[in-house]
């Protein structure tokens, strides 16, 4: 994976976890892992990203999430709680080199998953 695709998934995620995060009102149509995460901050954000970029990296989650849990454990303690890698791997009883190893490997699996062309964000009004 290049840098530049590196990048382009971690800007997505990036995003994922910021629309968690605030509950942007942007409906995905179908059932997410993220709307009762949301449920619990009652701020807003200026920005939003696409509806069709967050729809497809909410989806890629929820196979990661299946197939690889721990993985999607990290991802979720990296760009949804914004944790340290010492805090993030404190959370799940690992260590901080498993939990970089499984970043990496979560990432690389989020790139094999999503068509990860650089997403542009719009400000709102």
């Amino acid at each position: 994976m290049s840098n530049e695709s590196l990048q382009a998934v971690r800007d997505r995620l990036m995003a994922w976890g910021e629309w968690s995060r605030h509950g942007a009102d942007i409906q995905l149509g179908y059932p997410s892992r993220a709307p009762h995460l949301a449920e619990r901050s009652g701020a807003h954000t200026d920005q939003f990203i696409q509806p069709r970029s967050i729809a497809e990296t909410d989806r890629a989650l929820l196979q990661l999430r299946g197939a690889h849990p721990l993985m999607y454990a990290v991802l979720n303690q990296e760009y949804f709680w914004q944790s340290s890698v010492e805090a993030g791997a404190r959370r799940l009883r690992i260590s901080p080199a498993t939990y970089k190893n499984r970043r990496a490997m979560a990432e690389y699996w989020m790139d094999s998953r999503l068509e990860c062309t650089p997403i542009k964000k719009y400000l709102i009004g």
